[in-house]
């Protein structure tokens, strides 16, 4: 069974937070005081793997590709983070094929 919309929408975005700086080449990061940001180049390939699916949606959608800049300038916002996980739960919503697309590529991160 696979797991609900919210669910994957906030995995997705607990995988790709620490990664869009990365992965989007932002050049300055904001992280909260005392929080250090480690990403393995393990969680890297599957969080790259994770944003080439849901990128073309993602590019789609005004307010989730917003998100998605922000995450990546600020990973431990739980602000932006929440914004992103709403911008992705409309987008599965409307995407079965991509949410198991999703599920499945989540459950190799595990």
């Amino acid at each position: 069974m696979s797991p609900s919309i919210p669910t994957l929408a906030q995995s997705t975005v607990q995988v790709l937070s620490p990664c869009l700086p990365q992965i989007l080449a932002v050049e300055e990061v904001r992280t909260a005081e005392g929080t250090d940001i480690v990403v393995t180049s393990e969680h890297l390939r599957a969080a790259k793997k994770i944003w080439q699916e849901i990128w073309p949606d993602i590019a789609a959608s005004y307010e989730a590709k917003i998100a998605a800049q922000e995450v990546a300038k600020a990973p431990a916002s739980p602000t932006w983070q929440s914004a992103l996980e709403q911008g992705l739960i409309e987008i599965l919503n409307k995407n079965q094929a991509l949410a198991d697309k999703l599920a499945e590529l989540l459950q190799m991160t595990r």
